[in-house]
C-alpha cells in the first residue's frame, strides 16, 4: 500500500516500511510488482492518478500557507492589541501620577479650621440623612408589598 503514494518523504516511505511485516513471499511479490511497474511504461489511468494527486498536494500547500498567513496575522493583530492596552494602561497610570501631586500640608488657622470641621460635620449629616431616608423608603415598600399581598412576612 505504501507504493501507491506518488509523493512522500523518503523518512514517511521507509517508516511505512518499517511498520509492515512481510512474509519472505509477500516480500518477493511485492519485489516482482515493483519490478514490472519499473521497467513497464505506466498506464494513462495512472498517470492522470498521479496528476490528480500531485495538483491536490499543491492545493493543500497553498491552503495550508494561506492558513499559516491567516494565523501569522491574527497573532500580529493580538499581539499589538496587547501592547496598545499595555501602552494605554502605563499612561493612565502616569496621568493617575501626575495628577496627584502632593502638596504642603496647610495649616488653618483657628477660624478657618472651625469652619472647616463645621463643613465636614454638615457632609456627614446629608450623607447620614439620605441613608436614614433610603431605609425608611425601603421599610416603607415592604410594608406595602406585606399589605398588598405580594409579599408572605417572614415574623
Amino acid at each position: 500500500m505504501h507504493c501507491h503514494v506518488a509523493y512522500c518523504s523518503e523518512e514517511l516511505r521507509l517508516s511505512q516500511c518499517a511498520l509492515r511485516f512481510m512474509s519472505s513471499k509477500e516480500l518477493f511479490q511485492d519485489r516482482e510488482v515493483a519490478l514490472v511497474r519499473a521497467v513497464e511504461p505506466m498506464s494513462r489511468r495512472e498517470i492522470i492518478n498521479r496528476e490528480i494527486s500531485g495538483r491536490l498536494l499543491l492545493l493543500m500547500d497553498a491552503q495550508e500557507q494561506r492558513g499559516r498567513i491567516r494565523i501569522e496575522n491574527a497573532a500580529t493583530d493580538a499581539y499589538n492589541g496587547a501592547q496598545e492596552l499595555f501602552d494605554r494602561v502605563l499612561s493612565r497610570a502616569d496621568d493617575w501620577r501626575t495628577r496627584g501631586v502632593l502638596r504642603e500640608p496647610v495649616v488653618l488657622t483657628g477660624r478657618e479650621a472651625l469652619i472647616d470641621y463645621f463643613r465636614r460635620q454638615e457632609a456627614s449629616v446629608a450623607v447620614r440623612l439620605r441613608a436614614n431616608r433610603r431605609k425608611r423608603e425601603s421599610y416603607l415598600e415592604y410594608f406595602l408589598l406585606i399589605f398588598t399581598g405580594a409579599v408572605i412576612p417572614l415574623w
